[in-house]
């Protein structure tokens, strides 16, 4: 590709995203153009939502999908519309809208700085039994915040996988798909 190369990392990292977010085929590349079938065109049109992603609609109506490379030409007039604004807030369409991932990963955060604030107590406590002349109180105090903190952040991440249900189910996204019925 012949873009800036800030933008040609800029369209790996999507890439990348797209592939832990959406489950895109990790060979895959996502780009502007693109050939459907009529029924794939009925089925991704039918999203009524008010952000859509292309790229995360096809990949939830189908799993049938294959790539053409294709030379990358000079732009022959102009410039591209895509402003670093206009490629975040796509960017950020995918990345909220068609994924819980992101609300697991508080939830995972919180778990994790719960143990964290757990082997704390634990170390805390060992090293007060060891050296009772420490100063007391500051360890206490920490472990407890971290701990509360990671409580907020674990419970947070249960909330938003309720909501996150929620806003998928109102975004129209679809169980199961129906490409042909046979009589």
């Amino acid at each position: 590709k012949r873009h800036h190369w800030f933008r040609n990392w800029g369209s790996r990292f999507n890439n990348a995203v797209a592939t832990w977010l959406l489950g895109k085929p990790r060979k895959l590349y996502l780009s502007s153009f693109k050939v459907m079938s009529r029924g794939l065109v009925k089925e991704i049109t039918r999203y009524t939502g008010p952000f859509p992603y292309v790229d995360g609609l096809i990949l939830r109506a189908t799993d049938s999908i294959s790539s053409v490379t294709v030379k990358h030409q000079v732009r022959s007039e102009g410039k591209s519309n895509y402003t670093l604004r206009k490629l975040v807030n796509l960017w950020l369409r995918m990345f909220i809208n068609f994924s819980q991932k992101p609300l697991r990963i508080a939830t995972g955060a919180g778990l994790f700085f719960a143990a964290v604030s757990l082997g704390m107590a634990i170390a805390f406590f060992v090293n007060r039994f060891l050296n009772p002349e420490s100063q007391a109180g500051w360890s206490s105090l920490i472990v407890a915040v971290l701990f509360m903190g990671s409580l907020q952040l674990i419970f947070l991440g249960l909330i938003g996988e309720y909501i996150g249900k929620t806003y998928l189910d109102i975004n129209g996204t679809p169980q199961w798909t129906i490409k042909t019925i046979i009589d």
